[in-house]
Order: structure tokens, then sequence, then C-alpha cells
């Protein structure tokens, strides 16, 4: 069995011209050894075979040090057999074994002792169904039937007519080539021989599918007279034998290789017909020739769907062009932008509101990735590198959103030109969406001593005995739920603000945090640590201090949407003062059965005397219109101290709260308190509050529901082709097989919107696939849940979809199903999650653009960085193969530190693509030298190359300003490969970091 390892380092020539027939010119080169000492006498084999115990034909084999560097590896033969006969010296070992189609293998760490013969049979279990296909040709003489080696064949994807190059590989001693992994389509192959004349196939691609290519080439009756021929050997002048040589062509400062071959047992190689041109070769020594050179790339595209009614959407080419900048007949795009001469169109526009804006740009970049300059109301906001197109044409057109959000005033000039010498791209329409309102502080109306500073426009004095105060009105478009932040001047960090929303005061009293100065340029962004209810429409908002102390000085006011509340939606009643939430369902406790000392208060009207000794409690019944999750918020009076309140659902008790007192005894002192965790409900339900038999409870009035997750009962659902319901657990068996049993149940959701799905399963193996339709329309993935602990109803687990799914308004058709071979897990009930309602009338971002990202992932895009571009420590380093950091962690600790740079304080969301191919792999964060590290075990991945790459999401706090964040291991084992990460800003209100993963 002979082993693939580099014996010698990659060398390159000096370059050869040939400029006229009949040179024979030698190019001989030295190969550098590869510093790898050998364990002599050691070997390692084994058997590699599947569940059903089958000999697994070209498994691979691979050997690692302790540091999981790559020593070598080994292929299996017919029988499932590998040996490594050859091991590089290491003081551990640990070998891992992959197949396509299979899980990989890996053993625990060992070491070997004087010529120990190491044997390790592996057993791979079945993986994920195959998402790709492969072609396998051969490439023989039109004439004679022989094999011909060294041929160059070049796969191009053809996607709307146009050719996109895949890969390069060569063919080999039996003229044998391979192209693996490929998605399904068409695709066009290119061979090129020096000797041959040149041959082009078009061949289709099929999932889980080997296409097989045999190609006949034509022999040239006339050849070229030059050739390019040499010895390869090492440093020490030993001839290398079997050594890889490529040619290649230097052509406008492109590398092109144009032939393969090998050395002989001399160390000799030989390149003949070779045309006019300048050449160099490159060579290395392995010991079996790969024929699969895969040239698989990566694009992070942000996401280019903008959802909400607060749009602008001007027509680029309308603007005012310069220089060599004109309107293209052909696409209506204005073309000729940058360039020698720069180009340039400006767009002077007005807006209804001030505010931060997220900017997308309908573009088009025929040929290579081009660069724009921004400058907006005269001010340049950086350089942005726009990916390029597929082709030319209005189909081609993609949307590119500015990673940052930008501040527009009423009346604004946005300019776009280039960099004073590349070409930027052609633009068509731009789309302006209002993400934050920004209010001017100085159009309020000021009280009780309250000054305007007429030169910063802050507002100072407020608060002091006299509170002072100002009072602003906003308009919103939407009725709904904001969050509410401030710009702020406050000398030393102690000075105490209070804000009433419509006359009806927060509850509470914000302290900001110091600023290093006391000039505008020293301003802070403070967010209220809640957000706030707005009405459609004008609304008072009115800051003010607490009576003693002076507040800060205020600047401008921003105000962000979360969620809007639809005008049938139900409110907490203004005497509370803090909101639950979009509330759907509201219910008096006064109607509800009073036992024992409870009783009805004549002076507030809610319930009185719960709990004490004689533990007095009230019962309501609960009608809703869905089953789910449930944020429970309760209205209540406890005027003297904290008090204990008991709570059962549904004749299950759920726990004791422990409400906060509030400031008096009436109505308008009443609070309200939302259960921190969500209850499960049903359509029919009883909530019992009381006491612990010891302590009196608070007085309660109103109770609010507000909808968190849809539950659907899947076993209501309609059962076909084998699928059966087991009564005891009520899960759906049996689904998927060779009959491909289903279940499919329609939904009735409130809103039009993009959902988040989960499902309620059990999966023996993890290794059970699973396909589901939304409204009739597969959502294109197969999914793979892990596996579950046992087989009992208590052992199942939640799977939620890697990505979201939209919803209409009323009944959706979800089904559920095989992929027609395996069986699919047993699956319970539904959950389903509004994270973003559609509005109908809502313009969408043309359907040409795609993104690569989940859809709540990429809507509020704030910063994009890549983890190459960080500080690498540690033995860290950038993979040229796929441009993202590898060997990070281990005993090295390698690590890569991005600075980032925040305009606002909080918590964001951190989006990160990584790759960890062979287990799972520790990572660990540390974000601006705190001392505390946090850390995650990322799942693995199906595979080495990016289009096996995962997604992580872990929710992070970062403060204003620049912050440091490295990532690293566990000072033992390797880290996941890293790479592009995007920031977002979190809606949720975790302070440590979370992880979730797709």
């Amino acid at each position: 069995m002979k082993i693939r390892q580099d014996k010698y380092k990659l060398s390159q020539s000096s370059i050869a011209k040939i400029n006229e027939d009949f040179m024979d010119i030698k190019l001989d080169l030295k190969l550098m050894a590869s510093n790898n000492k050998i364990n002599i006498g050691c070997s390692i084999l084994g058997y590699v075979k599947d569940s059903f115990n089958e000999p697994i034909k070209r498994a691979k084999v691979k050997l690692l040090d302790s540091q999981y560097n790559l020593l070598t590896y080994s292929f299996t033969d017919e029988k499932g057999m590998y040996h490594i006969e050859t091991v590089p010296y290491s003081e551990n070992y640990s070998v891992i074994v992959t197949s396509m189609g299979k899980l990989p293998s890996k053993s625990e760490f060992f070491k070997l002792k004087k010529e120990e013969k190491k044997i390790l049979n592996f057993i791979l279990n079945e993986g994920e169904v195959l998402n790709f296909g492969v072609i396998s040709g051969v490439i023989e003489d039109k004439n004679n039937f022989n094999h011909v080696v060294g041929s160059v064949i070049w796969l191009y994807k053809i996607i709307n007519n146009e050719k996109k190059l895949e890969a390069i590989t060569y063919s080999d001693k039996k003229g044998e080539f391979l192209f693996s992994k490929l998605s399904p389509g068409i695709y066009n192959i290119v061979i090129f021989n020096i000797s041959y004349f040149s041959e082009e196939i078009v061949k289709e691609v099929k999932l889980g599918e080997i296409s097989k290519v045999k190609v006949y080439l034509q022999y040239k009756s006339y050849l070229y007279k030059s050739s390019i021929s040499g010895i390869i050997t090492d440093e020490s002048n030993k001839i290398i034998s079997d050594a890889i040589v490529i040619l290649y062509k230097l052509d406008n400062n492109k590398v092109i290789p144009v032939s393969f071959t090998t050395t002989n047992s001399k160390g000799l190689y030989n390149f003949i017909n070779i045309p006019k041109g300048n050449y160099i070769i490159k060579s290395k020594k392995v010991e079996i020739i790969s024929s699969n050179y895969n040239n698989i790339t990566f694009t992070l595209v942000e996401d280019n769907t903008i959802e909400s009614s607060n749009y602008k959407i001007f027509d680029i080419a309308l603007g005012t062009a310069s220089g060599s900048a004109i309107i293209d007949k052909n696409t209506n795009f204005i073309m000729g932008i940058g360039g020698e001469n720069n180009g340039a169109v400006s767009m002077t526009f007005k807006l209804n509101h001030m505010g931060l804006y997220n900017l997308a740009i309908q573009y088009i970049a025929p040929d290579v990735n081009r660069h724009l300059n921004i400058d907006v109301n005269g001010s340049n906001i950086g350089t942005n590198i726009l990916p390029k197109t597929n082709g030319s044409k209005v189909s081609d057109v993609k949307v590119f959103t500015v990673p940052n959000s930008i501040e527009l005033n009423l009346n604004n000039t946005i300019k776009y030109y280039g960099d004073g010498i590349n070409n930027a791209p052609y633009l068509g329409k731009m789309v302006l969406y209002l993400s934050t309102y920004i209010f001017n502080i100085s159009e309020g109306q000021l009280a009780n001593g309250a000054v305007l500073d007429e030169d910063s426009k802050l507002i100072n004095w407020l608060g002091g005995e006299t509170n002072g105060n100002i009072s602003i009105i906003i308009n919103v478009k939407d009725r709904g739920i904001y969050n509410l932040a401030f710009k702020y001047l406050s000398f030393d960090g102690s000075s105490p603000i209070k804000v009433n929303i419509n006359g009806i005061n927060t509850g509470s009293i914000y302290v900001p945090l110091a600023t290093e100065g006391w000039s505008i340029t020293d301003a802070k962004l403070y967010t209220l640590p809640h957000t706030v209810n707005l009405n459609l429409g004008e609304n008072k908002i009115e800051f003010l201090g607490d009576g003693k102390s002076y507040a800060p000085s205020l600047g401008n006011i921003y105000i962000t949407l979360k969620t809007v509340i639809n005008s049938s939606t139900p409110t907490v009643p203004k005497e509370s003062i803090m909101t639950p939430g979009s509330a759907i369902y509201t219910y008096n406790v006064i109607n509800g059965t009073l036992t024992e000392d409870a009783q009805i208060s004549s002076l507030t009207n809610f319930v009185t005397k719960l709990g004490g000794i004689n533990n007095g409690s009230v019962s309501i019944k609960l009608n809703l219109d869905n089953g789910g999750l449930y944020n429970l918020a309760i209205q209540y009076i406890a005027s003297d101290a904290n008090r204990p309140l008991k709570i059962e659902v549904n004749g299950i008790n759920i726990g004791t709260n422990i409400l906060p007192k509030t400031n008096g005894n009436n109505v308008s002192d009443a609070k309200v308190f939302t259960l921190p965790n969500k209850i499960e409900l049903s359509l029919n339900n009883t909530i019992k509050f009381y006491g612990d038999g010891i302590n009196s409870c608070p007085d309660l009035g109103k109770v609010f529901l507000a909808l968190a997750i849809y539950i659907f009962k899947l076993a209501e659902g309609k059962l076909s082709n084998g699928a059966i319901l087991d009564e005891d657990s009520k899960l759906i068996n049996w689904l998927g097989g060779e009959t491909n049993g289903s279940v499919f149940i329609t939904v009735n959701v409130k809103d039009a919107g993009i959902y988040q799905l989960a499902v309620k399963y059990l999966s023996f193996d993890g290794q059970s696939p699973i396909k589901i339709d939304i409204n009739e329309v597969n959502t294109g993935s197969i999914y793979i849940p892990p596996a579950t602990e046992g087989w009992s109803i208590v052992d199942a687990k939640l799977y939620t979809l890697p990505h979201t799914i939209n919803l209409n308004l009323g009944e959706n058709k979800i089904k559920f199903y095989g992929e027609g071979k395996s069986f699919a897990p047993s699956l319970g009930d539904v959950y389903i999650t509004l994270k973003t309602i559609i509005n109908l009338s809502t313009p969408t971002v043309p359907k040409e653009s795609t993104s690569t990202l989940p859809v709540e992932a990429t809507k509020e895009a704030l910063y994009t960085y890549n983890a190459i571009k960080g500080i690498l420590t540690g033995g860290a380093e950038i993979n040229s193969a796929n441009n993202l950091v590898t060997k990070l962690g281990g005993e090295n600790d390698g690590a890569t530190t991005l600075t980032v740079f925040i305009d606002k304080e909080g918590i964001y969301n951190l989006f990160g693509i990584y790759i960890a191919p062979d287990f799972n792999s520790h990572l660990k964060i540390f974000i601006n030298e705190t001392s505390k590290n946090y850390s995650y075990e990322l799942p693995m991945t199906r595979g080495e190359t990016l289009i096996y790459s995962k997604i992580f999401i872990i929710v992070i706090e970062l403060k204003e300003g620049n912050n440091t964040i490295k990532f690293h291991g566990n000072g033992k084992d390797l880290a996941p490969d890293l790479g592009p990460m995007v920031l977002f800003t979190n809606d949720f209100e975790e302070k440590e970091p979370v992880l979730q993963y797709y």
C-alpha cells in the first residue's frame, strides 16, 4: 500500500522563454527535503468497514500528530484494508478515517514503541444523503486508444448560458481524472493537451450520482518543435524519481497550467511540442499522485431583503453624472463610474425623517470585484468592494447592502465614484430603509429652568431642585415596541434622569456612565435597558430629573422599531409601569373563582387577601385560539413588602415568584410582573394564583398573555404512505422509508411573516434524514437531527431548522417526509416562532439577489470582519486553499485577535463561518482582555472544504468604540478553522455569550 506523503517541498523554476521553433530549453530544479523524521520499523494497519460489516474501498485514513497536524495518509483497498508502512515520527498519534457518504471515525491518541505494528479497525456509520455529484473520466488517443497522460482538464459550470470556472485537474498515468463534490447542474469539460487537439464536452451532474466520461483526443499531425526538459534533484543533488512536474504558461500576469508529467527513474522530465511563450515549472514529490485539485470558492453576501414600510427608492441613473459616467442603453444603469477619469454620479433627495438608514444598491460588475466610494453629505463613508456578477445583463443584477447604517437629514446628497484607477460597477436603483428615527432635541419645549446651549445644541440644567425638563413630540409610522436612546454628556456618571412616555413614567431612574469630557465630541449614546411602547403618529416624550440632582445634558433622540403591534392588539393599561410586551389576551382576575379568604377590594377592584395562613386563592379559566408557549404578565399591588406568589398551570405548579413591592396601595401604584419563563398552554386552561401558606400574596388585577411560540399537534395531522401515530407517545412513526411515509398539518398564524420552525423528535442513531414542504414547496434542504439519548418520549429533543421560513396570514400546509430511502425520525409537536412581520405593501429588493446567511441574521447587518485579518499568534496561519485561519488552539494555543469598532454599546449577534472536519472543536473567546474566557464546543462539519462550512451564532456584549475579540482554543485541542464574520444588533437581552449553530 503506497502512502501519499510530501517527501520534498514544492519548488519553482526560473522562467523559460520560447520565441522561435527548434528551441530545446533545459530547466533543472532542486527540491528541498521535507523535514519529516521516520519512526523506523513502525506501521499501522487495519480494516475499515461499514455498519453492515462490509469493507469500504478507497476510505481515506489520515495519521495525525498530537497537534492534529497531518503526518501522512493512506487509502483502503478492495478488502477495506489499509497499511501505513512509513510512519513519520511523533510523540503521540491519532487516526481519522473518512469516506464519502459516511460519518468520520477517530481513534484515541496512542504512542508507538520501537518497531511496533499497531492494528486499528474502524466502523464508519452512514452519513447524510449525498448532496453532490461526481464526474469520473478517462482520456484516450482516438487512433490507438492508448491512455493520454498529462492533459489539463478545466471544469466550467453553465449558469444562465454563462460559463463559470469550477475546478482544474490533470489526467494521471491511466488517463483518468476525477471531479468530486459537484452541485447538480450542467457542466462544460474542456480537455487540453499540448500534443493533441483540444476537446470540449457537456455533461449533466445529478445528486448522489457518478457521471462517467470517456474522451477521445485527436493527435496533431503538425507539432511545435520546441521542448522543455530537465532533472529534478534534492538539495544534495540526488535525483528524484516520480516527482510531479507541472508546466505553466505565463500570459498577461496569469499563471496557466498547460501540461503535467512525472520524472523517470533518473529524475528526468520532458515537455515536447511547446508553442512560443514564457513558461515555468513547479514540482514536488509525493507517493501517490492526486488528480483532484478542486477549487471551491465561498462568498459571504449580505442579505439583500429589507422588510419595512420605511422605504425610499431612487433611480441612480436619474442623478447628476460627471466625468465619464453615462447611462447604459441596454440596462438603463449608470456606467462609466470610476476609472482614470473617475466618473461619478450624485443623488440629491429629500426625506420625511432624519435617521439612521440602511443603504442597498443594485449593481452589475461583470468581470471582477469592483471598488465603489460613497460620500454622504460631503463626508466619505469608505470604499466598498462589490463582488462580481455572473454577467452584464439585467438578469445578472445583485444588490449590495452597505455594512454600516448612514445618518441622513431631511435634505441630502449621496455621491458614488471610484478610486481614481479602477472602474466602479454599473449602478441601478438604491433603496433607503429607515432603521432608526433621529429627533432633534433642540426642537422640544423647555420648562423649569432647562436651557438650550446654542453651540452644542444640547439641553442643560435638566433636573435639580426645580426639576428642569424638556418634552418633545415625535411622530412614528407604526404602533409598536421601540428601543429609545439619546446622546448625552455626564461629567461624573452619577446624574439621574427619568423619562415619561405619553404622560406615563417608565418606572426607572437611569444613570448613564460618565463621559470622558464635557465637549460635544465627548457625547455618548445611552440606550434605555428596556423597550417602550409608542402609538402610531404623535407621541410625547418628556425628560426630567429626580427632583434633587441635575440630569445629564441631552442631545438628539434615537428611536428604533423592534416589533409592530397590530391595531387590534390589546395593551397593558396605562396605570401599569412595566409593559409585558404585545399582549393578545387580557383577563380580569376578579372574574375568577375565589376560595378561603380571597375577596375583591372595593377600593381597587383587585383580588385581595390571597395567601396567608388560610391560603386564599383565585383560579381563572383561559380559552385560547392557539396552543403554544406564552409570556404571562400580572398586574399587582404590594404596598408594604416584596410578596410571594405561587402559580399552577393546568394543575402543575410552576414555582414561586417574589413580586417587588409597589410605592403605595392605589391603582396608580400598580406594577406589572412578567414571569421569567414562558408557560405552555393549550386551547382550554386553568391558572391558579395562591400563597405559600404563611405570607400574604400581592393583590391581583389583570392578567396578560402574549403568544411567543405557536405549538401545533402533529398527532392531529393527516398521515399517508405508511406513517403511523403512536397513541401512547403521540409521535408519528415510520416516516420516510421506501414508501416515503408522510404527515402534513395545517397551521394557522395571525401574521404573514418570517418564522422559525422547530419539531420534537426521536432519532436512535442521528442518521435519519427528513424533508419539509411549506405550502407545497420544498425548503431545498435535507435535515438530519442529532441522535437522542434513548427511544422513549422523555428522551425527545427539539430540532430547529437552521434557517427561517415564510408563512402566510391564516392557513399554511406543512408536510414532513423522508428522502425516499431511509426512515426519518419519529416526530412530535411543531413549534413556530414569529421573527418578522411581512407587510403586504412592503416593496422588496430584486429577486436576483441572494444570501448565504439566514434572513434574520442579515436583516440588520452592522459590521463585517474576517478572521484572516486578525493578529495571528501561537502558530495560527491562513490556509491558502480555503482562505480560513487554521491551526487555532492546540498546545501552542494559536489565536486570531480582531479589533472591532462599535458605534453603540450593547448586545450583539456574532455570526461566523467555521470548519471542523474531523471532530467537535473547542472554541474560546476572550473579549476586551477581561478575566473571563467564554468556551463553546462547535459540532463537527461533514467535510474539510468550504462547501461543508457551518455558521455559528454567539451573543456577545460590546462596549462603544474599539473592542478586541480573541478566538483561540482550550490549550490542548485544535479549535475550528474560522473565516468571515458579521456583527448584528441583538433583539434579546442576554448578558452572557450564548452559542447557536447552523
